[in-house]
Order: C-alpha cells, then sequence, then structure tokens
C-alpha cells in the first residue's frame, strides 16, 4: 500500500487554488494540450495544480502564458514571491 502523502502547506494549496481558477477561466484545456504549449510533461501540470509541487516562478509564467497569451504576469510573480516568502517561513 503506498505511503499517503501530507497535505501541501496552506499558501502552496492556495496558490496551486489560483493556477486552478485561471485554469478554469481560461476553458479548461487539457493538461495535454497545456504541455504542448509549455513544453512540459502533463504529469508535472497535474502536480503543480493540485499543490503537491510549488512551481518555479519561470513555470509559472509559462503556464499563464498558455492559458492566457495577453495576461499581465506582474501580478502573478508578485503572487509566487509572496507566497515563496510565506512557504520559506514555515520551513525555517
Amino acid at each position: 500500500m503506498p505511503a499517503q502523502q501530507s497535505p501541501p502547506p496552506e499558501p502552496q494549496a492556495a496558490f496551486a487554488a489560483k493556477l486552478r481558477d485561471l485554469h478554469a477561466r481560461c476553458g479548461s484545456p487539457t493538461q495535454v494540450t497545456l504541455g504542448e504549449k509549455m513544453n512540459a510533461v502533463h504529469s508535472t501540470i497535474s502536480e503543480k495544480l493540485t499543490g503537491r509541487r510549488f512551481p518555479t516562478l519561470e513555470w509559472v509564467e509559462r503556464f499563464v502564458r498558455a492559458c492566457a497569451p495577453d495576461a499581465n504576469l506582474d501580478p502573478w510573480r508578485a503572487e509566487w514571491y509572496a507566497t515563496r516568502r510565506a512557504l520559506d517561513a514555515i520551513r525555517h
């Protein structure tokens, strides 16, 4: 029986929820379609959208561009940095 994975830290889960919201607002393209646009593996996309792994800033920028090509990246960058700081504070 596989070990049960603990839930992600709250800031990471909240950031993943924002990514899922963007995904839904852009019509919920399949992870395979997103993977093609982002040059990413669909299983990696799943890990980030569920909050199992915190994405890099570069990954977030590619995801946002894949979902909404004309989106302003500045709010996403600010949110990523705030989440990264919150996660660092939890871990230290």
